[in-house]
């Protein structure tokens, strides 16, 4: 039927379906009048797809704001007091407004190299809302009361962040696939940072602890591993 749109299904994976319409959607940089919109498209496409699962949901999410104020606009009218505008009208929400600054001055610096504008970040200079810092401190008293009454998985998992460091996402994230000729290699999720943590003592014992105590259980396999850990991602990140 003429003039019926074609819908075209994208898939239940969020960093996928993104790089399936970065495929229908190529975006050219615009030789002249680039708009904010202009470069949010490129972002999303080109850049977004390649950062984690649950840091691409969050700009996602933050990108509905910042289109709101700036869709339109083109870039190189965009002035340093319009991000400070921005802050102050979303001064009821100052963590959200803080993430979208930090959002907007990366895809301004994205924008510059692909030739969208020629000027200098307009964050530059503009402070963000002061938060209050993060009081609450776990004690050890705290920590202890916890494991006391955690499940044996619970136990392994608090165990493995204190052993080998990591946060509570990566460490959610490890399987026996990870060990490789007697180290547990990491990739950190928020960084990226690859990691090469020796398996010995105390580690050493719990890793054989998990393992017994997986040998009392059905076996996983990879792909159901893998889903599991999707599943764990897409729980964060709602």
């Amino acid at each position: 039927m003429v003039g019926k749109r074609k819908e075209i299904p994208l898939g239940s994976d969020f960093i996928l379906a993104l790089r399936q319409y970065a495929d229908l959607n190529v975006v050219d940089a615009p030789q002249w009048g680039a708009t904010f919109s202009d470069a949010q498209n490129k972002y999303m496409t080109d850049a977004v797809p390649k950062l984690a699962n649950s840091t691409a949901r969050m700009y996602a999410s933050d990108i509905k704001h910042l289109l709101a104020s700036f869709q339109d606009a083109p870039l190189d009218q965009i002035k340093p007091m319009n991000i400070r505008m921005f802050l102050d009208d979303h001064a009821d929400k100052p963590t959200t407004a803080n993430r979208c600054k930090r959002l907007f001055s990366t895809m301004w610096n994205q924008a510059r190299g692909w030739g969208y504008t020629g000027l200098p970040n307009q964050c530059e200079g503009i402070k963000g809302h002061a938060l209050a810092k993060r009081t609450v401190y776990i004690t050890d008293a705290m920590y202890a009361a916890v494991y006391a009454q955690g499940s044996g998985p619970l136990r392994d998992a608090m165990d493995l962040a204190y052993l080998t460091g990591q946060r509570p996402a990566d460490t959610l994230r490890m399987t026996e696939h990870d060990i490789i000729d007697g180290h547990l290699i990491v990739t950190q999720a928020k960084t990226q940072q690859p990691l090469r943590i020796i398996i010995a003592g105390r580690l050493a014992d719990l890793i054989e602890r998990i393992r017994a105590r997986k040998a009392t259980h059905r076996i996983v396999t990879g792909a159901a591993d893998q889903q599991q850990r999707q599943a764990a991602d897409s729980a964060r990140a709602a």
